[in-house]
């Protein structure tokens, strides 16, 4: 039953207790009838109207609270709905929270490895300037020796152009020196011959010969050439290379194929080397 049905069951069950009382009360009275039956019907439709009038305000109210619920419904769902939309919300938001946590301790730990790298760069720069400031002495240092080699250089090449002179000055002598020998030699021999006379000691022979080993630290050599060549103790040997002539050596020992002799001069800027040749006549 609804409830417009109700309202007008309990409207019938107050009219018909009305209509049994005001029966009662006329009875009891014993009025006219007609004027009882005409008042109480005046009555009950007066109270029958504003019981309709209450029934109509009723209906009214009971539309309006229908009305009222559907929006509450309404309202409802559209609240469930906002409820699921925030505990979905909420879910993305933990597990947002969740990442940031995760990306948080990621970042902790890269600042950590970072600040690790800071530090051992740091070191690394430090090592690195005093590296430069060693290499900007070593550059300094290495300025001023280049300063002295190329003030050595340019004495040794001064010395060296000296050097050349005297050398071209002593072949020259050296080359004179020959031909005197040379004419020297020739009027001796000129003279023995014409006279059948010998002037002065026999001359050292001609012997020839390879430098076999040098002994720089006791300024030494051994020769290729000993007693069965015909070497004698003191005789000197001229060491040359080529046409280029190196210096000389005298004899202080004799084997049988070879001897050892002391170096008494060598040219300036030059060194007698094994493979030299040696002569005891230029």
């Amino acid at each position: 039953m609804s409830a417009l049905g109700k309202v007008f069951l309990v409207i019938n069950l107050v009219l018909a207790l009305i209509f049994l009382g005001t029966s009662a009360t006329l009875f009891s009275t014993r009025g006219s009838w007609r004027e009882m039956a005409e008042k109480t019907k005046a009555d009950m439709e007066a109270k029958a109207a504003k019981f309709t009038e209450e029934a109509n305000g009723l209906k009214a109210a009971q539309d309006k609270l229908s009305e009222d619920l559907r929006a509450m419904q309404t309202h409802n769902v559209k609240l469930m709905t906002d409820a699921s939309s925030l505990r979905q919300e909420t879910s993305r938001l933990t597990n947002v929270a969740a990442d940031l946590k995760t990306e948080t301790v990621r970042l902790t730990s890269l600042l950590t490895e970072k600040e690790g790298n800071v530090k051992q760069l740091g070191g690394q720069v430090s090592k690195l300037q005093d590296q430069v400031t060693d290499l900007t002495e070593k550059a300094k240092n290495a300025m001023s020796d280049r300063e002295k080699a190329v003030t050595d250089r340019d004495r040794m090449a001064l010395e060296l152009d000296s050097t050349q002179t005297e050398l071209h000055k002593s072949r020259t002598e050296l080359e004179k020196l020959k031909r005197d020998h040379e004419a020297l030699l020739a009027w001796q021999k000129a003279v023995e011959a014409q006279y059948g006379i010998t002037l002065g000691p026999e001359l050292i022979p001609k012997i020839d010969g390879k430098i076999f080993a040098v002994k720089r630290d006791q300024n030494l050599v051994v020769l290729t050439v000993g007693r069965d060549d015909k070497v004698q103790e003191g005789y000197p040997f001229f060491v040359s290379r080529g046409s280029e002539y190196i210096g000389k050596v005298q004899v202080i020992e004799i084997l049988g194929d070879i001897s050892g002799a002391r170096i008494v001069y060598m040219v300036p800027g030059k060194e007698i080397r094994e493979g030299d040749d040696v002569t005891t006549r230029l």
